[in-house]
């Protein structure tokens, strides 16, 4: 921005006056994370940039879509004659099996334009499972009772979880029920 003064003048009187010339090309931020996949519980470091130094102290807001899963400093301050900064943000282990997320990061200052970026936040709380199918070879006209499965949890039994079954045989499999619930 750039503050001018007009001078307006005769021989009778003498106005000066200021105008006040705002720049309404706001520079853009932009953000680069060091991981674009991470495993809950693991740091995530962006670093932010500008296009140009800033003229003054800049506070920046950082926010993503999943908060509750991060956690995002308070206060992030761009001091004067900067043009980056570098940030850590922990990602959150819940202890709760969850589906990986794409997390979308967004990083915002009055009188810049914000940016965007996104990783893949992967759940370390999943169990892997193993089923085991007896017999392994049955004949068609065996009846519905004829292959028993069991499935074993393999890590992380200190978790409850529920496993729902689900087949393309459109009916013809039968289970004596289609979600199973496995405590700690």
């Amino acid at each position: 921005d750039s503050i001018v003064d007009i001078i307006i003048s005769n021989n009778d009187f003498s106005t000066i006056s200021k105008v006040v010339i705002e720049d309404d090309t706001y520079p853009k931020l932009t953000i680069l994370e060091n991981k674009t996949q991470i495993i809950e519980g693991e740091d995530l470091q962006f670093t932010i940039k500008t296009e140009r130094p800033t003229n003054k102290d800049v506070e920046l807001k950082l926010v993503c879509n999943h908060s509750s899963r991060f956690s995002i400093p308070s206060s992030i301050i761009m001091k004067k004659g900067e043009s980056l900064i570098d940030i850590s943000v922990k990602s959150i282990d819940d202890n709760i099996p969850n589906v990986d997320d794409i997390v979308t990061f967004s990083i915002y200052a009055p009188r810049y334009q914000s940016a965007n970026s996104s990783i893949v936040l992967k759940d370390n709380d999943i169990p892997n499972l193993q089923i085991e199918l007896k017999p392994n070879a049955v004949s068609e006209s065996a009846g519905p009772l004829s292959v028993v499965a069991s499935i074993k949890r393999i890590n992380n039994l200190d978790k409850s979880i529920k496993i729902t079954l689900s087949d393309n045989s459109d009916g013809d499999i039968y289970y004596g029920q289609d979600v199973i619930e496995m405590g700690v």
